[in-house]
């Protein structure tokens, strides 16, 4: 956990303008530029021998999780790069717990305020904050339909083939 760095901990750094370190974004150039954290540069996993990162810069490497981060965490780090690290659980991270953060109504005091300062951090980066009552809220204004089980028959399936019958 010593190469990783949260994602709410890059959040701060992005608001305070933080800028020592290089934001690398190894998905496709098409999903960046559906969305990606602000301040990152789209270099896909195969330019990432080409490109022209410093070894002596920081740099956080992510994707939508830490799987293809952690495959150039190892290619940087074979090839001598010192600062590399890998931003922990990648883009899907972002999303829950910068973007869209939840909370419990029936969390701690600590929690609410943990809480109340991600909706501001939410805000900033254009995300919004989910809670309980917000999510029961909109099930209760979409109905959603209700499954009628009595009239569904499940049948294993048997190694014949079915008959054709009918028209």
């Amino acid at each position: 956990n010593s190469d990783k760095v949260s994602v709410t901990e890059l959040a701060d750094w992005i608001i305070k303008n933080k800028a020592d370190f290089e934001l690398v974004d190894l998905r496709s150039e098409e999903k960046f530029t559906e969305y990606s954290i602000p301040n990152s540069q789209c270099i896909p996993l195969v330019q990432l021998s080409s490109s022209e990162l410093q070894r002596n810069q920081k740099i956080i490497l992510f994707s939508d999780d830490d799987v293809v981060s952690s495959q150039a965490w190892f290619i940087l780090k074979s090839k001598n790069y010192k600062g590399v690290y890998i931003l922990d659980g990648g883009l899907n991270a972002w999303k829950e717990k910068v973007l869209f953060p939840k909370a419990s109504i029936n969390g701690s005091k600590d929690e609410l305020a943990q809480f109340e300062k991600m909706k501001e951090v939410a805000k900033y980066f254009g995300g919004q904050a989910q809670t309980d009552s917000s999510v029961a809220e909109t099930r209760q204004q979409v109905k959603l339909p209700t499954s009628n089980t009595g009239n569904i028959k499940t049948t294993a399936p048997s190694g014949k083939k079915k008959k054709r019958e009918g028209c």
